[in-house]
């Protein structure tokens, strides 16, 4: 019928691959995640939005860890961690090709490549359905066999779920951040608190994280949104390259802010007060009555005194990362400037067989 063609009309072409500058046709290009892997490629494709087009990502038999799958073999909180990576790169959706997958391509006696369905294979003990992407198109399992009319979930799901979950927070986050800034009269800048939440879980698209970290995360994120419901804002939130922390905490008029156990010395601003902070920390709690919000405080190491030839960069893949090494003096010490030229958020940095993990920068 014409309703249903000009409906149709309507539907965004998006193309499951990477964007090219030849296609005209496509609205929205779907890449596999790894193909975000670096900041200049993740602006390249947030540039689309200036023609009116968006990106998305997916997963199916590649990526590989340390990549984010929802594979059988790879560690639940990647999956997980999938939704906080797509918030802070701007992707508009997640595809995976198939939720329910009955059928495989590795039983004896079928021609490789040829896919039919297998009724009667053991669809609970049976990894196999696509090569070695175990997991890969199914997220659902019969319920026939257990008894059950209808499918039954795969603990995967709920771990998705977690991470869409946390993806609305973020979101809900930024909101309440926007709500406030017309309430104190000033643009509050929640990216510094959330740039150190990301640095925790992963970097870039590589997943390092413990389910431990995750849930650190997790709380964090939950702590933050309860004192913003509250009108407190923590604002410019940047670990400096000294090793300082500065920040400025927005909170109501009738309430007094502490840090670390210690009241803050405040300035009157519209509807509110405000709270600028600038120093070495150990710790970071920001609490006002029986609300806190405990931000994670990353090491840093200023200088080393050793030679250019004593100094190796790895990623938490312990991959070992190319650097330019030079020698610098620093306050009167003879040390090693190393820069690296891959953009990851944590490292292990080898001198001389002595070990220290740096984040942001912060060699």
């Amino acid at each position: 019928s014409p309703e249903v063609i000009e409906s149709l009309s309507k539907l965004r072409h998006v193309v499951t691959g990477a964007y090219e500058n030849g296609l005209t046709g496509p609205q929205s290009y779907c890449p596999t995640i790894d193909v975000l892997s670096n900041t200049a490629e993740v602006d390249r494709y947030r540039s689309l939005r200036e023609e009116g087009k968006s990106y998305w990502w997916y997963t199916c038999t590649q990526p590989k860890i340390p990549y984010p799958t929802v594979h059988l073999d790879d560690n639940g909180v990647s999956a997980r961690a999938m939704s906080w990576m797509a918030k802070e790169y701007d992707v508009d959706g997640y595809l995976t090709w198939e939720s329910a997958f009955y059928a495989s391509n590795a039983v004896s006696g079928q021609t490789e490549g040829v896919t039919t369905p297998v009724y009667g294979m053991d669809l609970y003990n049976n990894v196999h359905r696509w090569g070695d992407a175990y997991g890969d198109g199914w997220f659902f399992y019969p319920g026939a066999p257990l008894g059950i009319d209808g499918p039954v979930d795969s603990m995967r799901l709920p771990i998705i779920r977690d991470g869409m979950e946390e993806y609305e927070a973020l979101c809900d986050l930024e909101k309440k951040y926007e709500e406030l800034s017309e309430t104190y009269g000033v643009h509050l800048d929640v990216s510094g608190v959330l740039n150190e939440l990301y640095a925790s879980l992963y970097s870039n698209v590589k997943v390092y994280c413990s389910a431990d970290e995750l849930d650190a995360a997790h709380k964090t994120l939950g702590e933050l949104l309860e004192a913003a419901e509250n009108g407190i804002a923590i604002s410019d939130f940047t670990v400096n390259r000294d090793g300082k922390i500065s920040a400025q905490i927005y909170f109501p008029q009738d309430k007094n802010i502490l840090l670390n156990g210690t009241e803050l010395e405040t300035v009157a601003v519209v509807s509110g007060k405000k709270a600028v902070v600038n120093g070495e920390y150990s710790s970071f709690v920001v609490s006002c009555g029986d609300l806190s919000v405990s931000l994670h405080v990353p090491q840093i190491v200023k200088a080393y005194s050793v030679t250019t030839e004593s100094v190796q960069v790895f990623d938490l893949q312990q991959e070992l990362l190319d650097i330019a090494a030079e020698s610098v003096t620093i306050d009167g010490i003879d040390c090693v400037k190393a820069q690296s030229y891959t953009n990851v958020s944590r490292l292990t940095v080898n001198v001389s067989n002595m070990e220290q993990t740096y984040r942001n920068g912060s060699i």
